[in-house]
């Protein structure tokens, strides 16, 4: 039996539910642990991360050695935890959005390539039936 992908998570605000259920779904999957910088978000979550590890610092997730980890912190946190993972060799999904400049986007792909690990991006609204009308009538011209 292939092992399983061991992807953590950081930042247990309110989208962090939707990845904790997810990730806790029949999968190649399993949740490996999280770590939030407030330590009063874990009992938000309490319920659901029931047998789950909750990790003290962000150093000591990146040597548990995940495969991969959703970084689901306030947007201005984005970059530097994002550098760092990649940094040490660990794929990394982003909620959006992902970083503040261009510059910011290219140095995470760059890394992500010289590491050869994934750098992705939430985009789960593109699929959202609002979303798709929009984009139709955008391409039909119903919006004149």
């Amino acid at each position: 039996m292939k092992e399983k992908i061991k992807h953590a998570i950081i930042g247990l605000g309110k989208v962090a539910k939707y990845h904790i259920l997810s990730l806790k779904s029949e999968g190649p999957w399993e949740l490996s642990g999280v770590y939030d910088s407030n330590n009063i978000a874990h009992e938000d979550y309490k319920s659901l991360l029931k047998n789950t590890h909750i990790f003290s610092s962000l150093d000591e997730l990146i040597n548990s050695r995940p495969d991969s980890v959703s970084i689901l912190t306030p947007h201005y946190l984005h970059y530097s935890i994002a550098k760092k993972l990649l940094e040490n060799g660990i794929s990394i999904l982003l909620e959006k959005p992902p970083v503040f400049t261009l510059e910011e986007a290219i140095s995470l792909f760059n890394i992500a390539k010289e590491k050869r690990v994934l750098c992705g991006v939430v985009l789960q609204h593109r699929i959202s039936n609002p979303i798709v009308w929009l984009e139709d009538a955008i391409k039909t011209n119903k919006l004149s």
